[in-house]
């Protein structure tokens, strides 16, 4: 999953110090998050910036697909 959590602020004008403060959640977390420093994110987390932001969770993550899916997808297969 990639974090696109940091765009969309950006493009709603909230800074990760207003977020930090709607959330309870520590600044640090949310700047490595953001920063994709960190894969540690729990859906509580998750729960409570998209409560705050009033948005849903592909607002904040969007799906990435790896260049060799379809290498993948053959090793599901059998």
């Amino acid at each position: 999953m990639k974090v696109v959590l940091r765009e969309y602020l950006r493009e709603r004008d909230i800074s990760l110090l207003k977020l930090c403060r709607m959330t309870g959640l520590c600044y640090q977390t949310i700047s490595l998050w953001t920063l994709g420093k960190t894969k540690t994110l729990t859906l509580e987390m998750i729960d409570k910036i998209c409560y705050a932001l009033g948005c849903g969770i592909n607002d904040v993550l969007q799906p990435e697909i790896p260049t060799d899916a379809h290498k993948i997808k053959r090793e599901f297969r059998g």
